[in-house]
């Protein structure tokens, strides 16, 4: 599964996790977030063919697309059996053995004075999925929300959507996303304040609020903004 592959796969999967009670994406559902992507209609018929051909996906009746289980494990890798790559002169220690005292166990676990070489471009794609299916979500509620929540959740959509532009953009700067971020979260909290609003939008707002704090951390361990590759 090559980048916009999976990028297209997360952003369908956060739509449906959205919306609980319903397990299939309509055609013009997959779309209209594939055309927030970026994607030419051609391409998105060729994306969704390629995950259908790896049992990623599953096409139904009126073109609809659902999420097979391979499909969410391969979003999940970590969830996979490890691999391990040594270097020369490495040790491994595999399953079951006993380890001395001082040393770091576990899942992405780390001993003194090691550092982690993340795939920041991999989490920024999960981010940009999650703020599309996020501002899909918010924009279909918009007329279900009681009128004192419709404003605030027009604007943390419009926020919503700039920023994942702004994921996108060469020419961002590390000062316009993190006021972006600001503004968007004094809306997220006024929502959240609005009990009416937070029933509706609930895994929408949670969506949000863990991809704010991921931006946030991001944004305080870089000296400038580089874009997203897909």
């Amino acid at each position: 599964m090559n980048a916009r592959e999976f990028l297209l796969l997360r952003t369908l999967n956060s739509a449906l996790e959205l919306t609980p009670i319903a397990d299939e994406l309509s055609a013009e559902q997959v779309n209209g977030l594939a055309q927030k992507l970026g994607f030419e209609s051609q391409e998105t018929l060729r994306l969704v063919e390629e995950l259908r051909r790896q049992d990623l996906v599953e096409l139904h009746w009126g073109g609809k697309v659902s999420i097979t289980g391979k499909g969410k494990s391969a979003l999940n890798p970590a969830e996979s059996t490890p691999q391990v790559y040594l270097g020369k002169g490495a040790t491994y220690v595999g399953p079951g053995a006993q380890v001395g005292a001082g040393a770091a166990v576990g899942q992405n676990a780390m001993g003194a004075g090691a550092v982690r070489i993340q795939d920041l471009q991999l989490e920024r794609r999960v981010v940009l999925a999650d703020l599309i299916a996020a501002h899909q979500h918010l924009v279909n509620a918009h007329t279900t929300l009681p009128p004192e929540a419709r404003e605030a959740s027009q604007k943390l959509a419009e926020e919503t959507d700039a920023m994942q532009q702004e994921l996108r953009n060469p020419t961002s700067d590390k000062k316009t996303v993190e006021k972006r971020l600001d503004r968007a979260k004094v809306i997220l909290d006024k929502l959240a304040g609005i009990t009416t609003a937070t029933t509706a939008l609930r895994p929408a707002l949670q969506l949000l609020s863990r991809s704010f704090d991921w931006l946030k951390a991001h944004l305080g361990s870089i000296g400038s903004w580089p874009s997203i590759t897909l």
